[in-house]
């Protein structure tokens, strides 16, 4: 490496490691005082307090990387300009191509990082803290994420989401199966849309489905059938509760993701841009 490359790169090493440094105290400082209600309520100790602040680290890198630096690159470029060194640059002949190139490739090597960090060690990361939160805090629903959805187990029930959507606080394609002692699927609930009513009695959990389909499996009998209209879906907690299960979605890697689409897109639902689903054909009985 040439010297002047070499003294680009190092000075634009020294603003990133600032910028990096700034932005992820502020961030902890943040995670800190948001949390320290909890974990002094909870007699959380020290070094496990520690390591759930040190848990958000990964998320906030990946999160501070563009932005820090974006500023590391002003920084350098407004430093040299500021000193005249890059009109010295091209008065020697050089071309501004070639000043900028340490900084292209380092930035390309940030972003593989970053790349590898959200597929290698933000989803650990995440889960660790949400592991933590329900040990200590006992918050959220146990549940796990895959390419069939969301899988929740609550009481004498499991639950199957296909998606949430937290904005508008409701379920698509919702499967619920009630199980008695020895396992056995007792019921079975299934309802494209479950929406949520805040302003529900205290002993109804809220989540109403408009339309239902409740199949029955007695024991030596045929299966019963019905068809439910504003049906109450019991065992659920609040949105807030599921957010912690929506956030694996948010934090899942790419292949995971790319088998969830595919799960969805095998079902006909079309997952868009925006975010939302369309439904492009349920599979039966919807």
């Amino acid at each position: 490496m040439k010297r002047l490359e070499k003294y680009i790169l190092v000075e634009f090493l020294k603003l990133a490691g600032i910028t990096f440094g700034a932005f992820i105290v502020l961030f902890l400082m943040v995670e800190l005082f948001e949390n320290i209600d909890r974990l002094t309520e909870n007699k959380v100790p020290l070094a496990a307090s520690a390591a759930f602040i040190m848990y958000k680290l990964p998320p906030i890198i990946t999160q501070v990387s563009p932005i820090a630096v974006l500023l590391a690159v002003l920084l350098s470029l407004g430093i040299l300009s500021r000193h005249g060194e890059i009109t010295a640059m091209k008065a020697g002949g050089l071309r501004l191509m070639k000043v900028l190139l340490p900084l292209f490739v380092i930035g390309a090597v940030i972003s593989a990082s970053i790349l590898f960090m959200n597929e290698a060690v933000t989803p650990g990361a995440f889960k660790k803290a949400e592991s933590f939160e329900r040990e200590w805090f006992g918050s959220g629903q146990s549940g796990s994420f895959g390419t069939s959805g969301v899988w929740i187990r609550s009481d004498d029930k499991i639950f199957n989401i296909r998606h949430i959507d937290l904005k508008s606080k409701e379920l698509h394609g919702l499967t619920c199966y009630i199980i008695d002692k020895d396992f056995k699927v007792t019921e079975r609930i299934e309802a494209r849309l479950v929406a949520f009513d805040p302003s529900a009695p205290s002993a109804h959990s809220g989540w109403t489905a408009p339309a239902a389909t409740v199949l029955n499996f007695p024991e030596g009998g045929e299966v019963r059938r019905t068809e439910s209209t504003n049906l109450a879906i019991e065992g659920l907690g609040p949105p807030e509760e599921l957010t912690s299960l929506e956030n694996f979605r948010l934090t899942a890697t790419f292949s995971e993701l790319r088998q969830y689409i595919k799960a969805l897109e095998a079902d006909g639902t079309v997952p868009t841009s925006t975010g939302r689903i369309s439904k492009a054909g349920w599979p039966s009985p919807w």
